[in-house]
This record gives structure tokens, C-alpha cells and sequence, in this order.
């Protein structure tokens, strides 16, 4: 190997300027490179060295790659920021640990139902539900989707108000569905589905004011639920006990109050970001994390793409993911970035395959993503799964 190297060194240094093709190892390269290098017992040893070391490169050039040693990764720099092809996840020598999809997206039958945008959905075990929406006007049908046979079935209505920007979250073998908006005006009103018995059973109202557009997630058996719209922007946060069926004010949200934003947990924290400044209209990209034990928020690394609203966020596994929305002038974003809570970094993956949208529903089941739904600027019905 190091013969080799040196080999390509020399070549570089001593082939004049004029030579169209190089060739290592072989005598006619091939005329679509500059370099080619063949070899049936030797590889090309590129550049190693840990995620610290490779944000320390000063303005590294666009395609530059390394190996990154804490992640196990080739990082490419985009001329934004850095793509991690991880390669870990799929084989472990020669055997397959994990799904063989690799960051990509694959399309699905379309969603069985009428096209909309801001519904809600929630995954339990080996299944997913989604419900809400607004196409012409407001639903409260409610689907469960089979990723087995990749069947939607459809349930017992929602029970409260049909309604759009619903938010939700899931304890234990039950969903939890609230808020939005209505013919009427704004909701406060929460529900439980048992997906066991099938049954829908109203909960005590949400302990802040009727809103809109909020975020929704659960940690270690408490739900959770905050931010939105209620005529002004929100900041205020609530924790929701399933065993008492009462709402507790936690801290407010440490960042400004906001209207949709994304929110979902990872393992035991909360995280939120991006959303829109109603009285301005300014987006934003600011990222957040709740800690329900020291009740506190914490600033994280901003969202590093463009600031936006009506993304969609999700976590799979011990990563959370936020892409999609609409940016200044009306611009919708296709665009998909990972967070790292552990190193507090983002890495930008592969776009979403569908059309660029805003108001998108997620859900995740057996560490597989589901979008469906959203405006691009036609209501859609598509369906996508993502395999990291």
C-alpha cells in the first residue's frame, strides 16, 4: 500500500502537464478519468481522521472525502456540509446486520384516501395511524397502515371535531391525539385510542389555551405538547400523565414562541425547531432540547439548512431527521438533514423522492420512515419510505 501511494505521488508530480489519462496499475486507462487505478490486491488509502479533525479543515473544496474514524463513514463535503455514506449498518464480516436500503427513498401505493396536508399520524408496535387533514375541508377519518402487506385499513372515525394541524403522541399500546383546528376556531380537546380494544375515549382538555400548529412527543411513559398558534405565537409546554389524566405546566420553550415547528424524541430528551414567526412571518432554524428530569431546554447546533416552516420531523433510533417545508418566497424544500445528539452534529442525507411539499404527516415503524400527504402547492396523496 505504501508503495502504492508513493507510486500515485510520483505519477502526480512527474506526469507533465499535458497527459489526458493516468494509469496505475494498467496501461490503457480508462479515457473518462484522469486517474485510474487498477488492482487485484491492493486498495487506495484515503486521508483518516475523527469528526473534530474534519470540521477543523479550513474551507475544504466541494467533493473533498475522508474516513471518519469515530463514525466508520466516508464524508464527502457537499459545499454545504458533510454526507456520511455509512456502510456499518449493512454488513458485519459478510453478514447482513440491518436493512440493505442505504439512505434511500422508495415509493409506496398511494395512500387510499382523499389528498391532503396537515394530518397527524403515530406508530404503535407494528403499526401505524394517521388522521385529520384539510383538503377543501377538515377530515376526522382515521387509517391503520400494515407495513407487512403495505395495506391501509380504515377504523373508527376520530371521535372529536374534524380538524387540521392535530398533533400527537404515542404510551404504550395507545395514541394520543389533540388540538388543531376546526370549522369553529382552535381545540383543546384530547383523545385516546386503544389500538387494542379499538376504542376512542375523550381525556381532560390540554392544560393551555385552544392552538394550532404545536408539537407533540413522548418520553418514558408522559406525553408532551406545546409551542403553536392560539391567535399569537406560543411558547408555553405541558407534560400529560396517562395514570392521572392531568396536564402539568413544565418550562416554557427557551427559544422565541412559534408556530409549526417540528418536535419528537430521542431516547430519554425532547427536541424542537424550525417553525415561523406568526407576527413577522420570519422562519426559523434555531434547535432545542428538553431534558423532562432537570426540566430545561438547551440550545443544540442550529438546523443547517435553510430556515422554514412546516418541515416534518422524526427520530429512528438514536438519530432525529427534519426536511421538507417552505422557505422565504414561498419556496418548497425537498431537502432531508440527520442530527446526532451524541455529537451534536447534522449531516445532510438524500432528498425526499416525492415532490418538493410543505405540512407533510411522518411516522416510523421498524426503524423505516413513512411521508405521505402535503402541499407542493396541490394537496398529494403519495406515499415514501426511507431506509436509513
Amino acid at each position: 500500500m505504501k508503495h502504492l501511494i508513493a507510486c500515485i505521488s510520483w505519477l502526480f508530480l512527474t506526469v507533465p502537464v499535458f497527459a489526458q489519462n493516468v494509469g496505475v496499475g494498467t496501461a490503457t486507462p480508462d479515457p473518462s478519468a484522469k486517474v485510474e487505478i487498477s488492482s487485484n490486491n491492493s486498495g487506495l488509502l484515503i486521508p483518516r481522521m475523527t469528526t473534530a479533525e474534519r470540521n477543523a479543515i479550513s474551507s475544504p473544496a466541494t467533493g473533498l472525502l475522508i474516513y471518519n474514524s469515530d463514525t466508520n463513514s466516508l464524508d464527502m463535503w457537499n459545499g454545504t456540509v458533510w454526507l456520511s455514506f455509512s456502510a456499518s449498518g449493512l454488513l458485519n464480516n459478510g453478514v447482513p446486520m440491518g436493512p440493505t436500503c442505504f439512505g434511500v427513498w422508495s415509493q409506496k401505493a398511494d395512500i387510499p384516501t382523499t389528498a391532503r396536508s396537515m394530518s397527524t399520524a403515530f406508530s404503535i408496535g407494528s403499526k401505524a395511524y394517521f388522521t385529520c387533514g384539510f383538503d377543501v375541508a377538515n377530515k376526522k377519518d382515521f387509517w391503520e397502515f400494515d407495513p407487512a402487506n403495505g395495506k391501509w385499513t380504515q377504523k373508527a372515525d376520530f371521535p372529536g371535531t374534524a380538524r387540521n394541524f392535530a398533533v400527537s403522541f404515542t404510551i404504550g399500546s395507545k395514541g394520543y391525539i389533540g388540538l388543531g383546528t376546526d370549522a369553529s376556531g382552535r381545540r383543546n380537546d384530547f383523545w385516546e385510542y386503544d389500538t387494542i380494544t379499538g376504542n376512542w375515549t375523550q381525556l381532560a382538555d390540554f392544560g393551555g389555551t385552544p392552538r394550532a400548529g404545536a408539537i407533540g412527543f413522548s418520553i418514558n411513559g408522559k406525553g408532551y405538547a406545546g409551542l403553536g398558534y392560539d391567535g399569537a405565537d406560543r411558547l408555553d409546554f405541558w407534560e400529560y400523565d396517562p395514570l392521572l389524566n392531568t396536564w402539568t405546566q413544565k418550562a416554557d420553550f427557551a427559544g422565541v414562541a412559534r408556530s409549526t415547528p417540528v418536535g419528537f424524541s430521542i431516547g430519554n430528551k425532547g427536541y424542537a425547531g424550525t417553525g415561523q414567526l406568526s407576527s413577522t412571518g420570519s422562519f426559523r432554524k434555531d434547535f432545542w432540547e428538553f431534558d423532562p428530569v432537570a426540566n430545561t431546554w438547551t440550545a443544540r447546533l442550529d438546523f443547517p439548512g435553510v430556515a422554514r416552516v412546516g418541515a416534518t420531523g422524526f427520530s429512528i433510533g438514536n438519530k432525529g431527521y427534519i426536511g421538507l417545508g417552505v422557505t422565504t418566497g414561498n419556496s418548497l424544500r425537498k431537502d432531508f438533514f440527520e442530527f446526532d445528539p451524541a455529537t451534536n452534529t447534522w449531516v445532510q442525507k438524500m432528498d425526499f423522492g416525492g415532490t418538493a411539499r410543505n405540512n407533510a404527516m411522518s411516522f416510523v415503524l421498524n426503524n423505516k420512515a413513512y411521508i405521505g400527504f402535503g402541499t407542493d402547492p396541490g394537496v398529494r396523496k403519495d406515499f415514501w419510505e426511507y431506509c436509513q
